[in-house]
């Protein structure tokens, strides 16, 4: 069984013999990561967008940070920086997604293989 997307060719998940049972596995554990890196941009995405117009700066007391701490703590190198870092991210997203769909796909035919002894996760 293999996954693949438009801009990689298909790679081998397992090799040999496989049981339908452990292959299914193997893709959910897949989809899963897939999943968790989604989040990880989407998030990163959410950050780029928020910090090209920042808030002002909290009113004064004791125990708030300065603007400078908070707006150091999450720049990552002005709004010029974030709007390329957007357009990565979105690149990374869309990629992952396609990922994703082949996995999707790749677990679908598998279950097809094994009737419907498993069930939907």
């Amino acid at each position: 069984m293999t996954v693949s997307s438009p801009d990689r060719p298909a790679a081998p998940l397992l090799t040999g013999p496989v049981d339908p049972a452990h292959l299914l596995r193997a893709l959910r554990a897949e989809r899963s990561r897939v999943t968790h890196w989604r989040r990880l941009v989407r998030a990163r995405m959410d950050l780029a967008v928020a910090a090209l117009v920042l808030p002002e700066a909290l009113g004064p007391d004791a125990d708030v940070p300065d603007l400078l701490a908070l707006v150091d703590a999450v720049s990552a190198g002005g709004p010029q920086g974030e709007l390329d870092r957007l357009e990565s991210l979105r690149d990374l997203d869309a990629r992952l997604a396609r990922h994703a769909q082949g996995v999707d796909q790749a677990i679908e035919a598998a279950r097809g293989g094994m009737g419907q002894t498993v069930p939907r996760t």
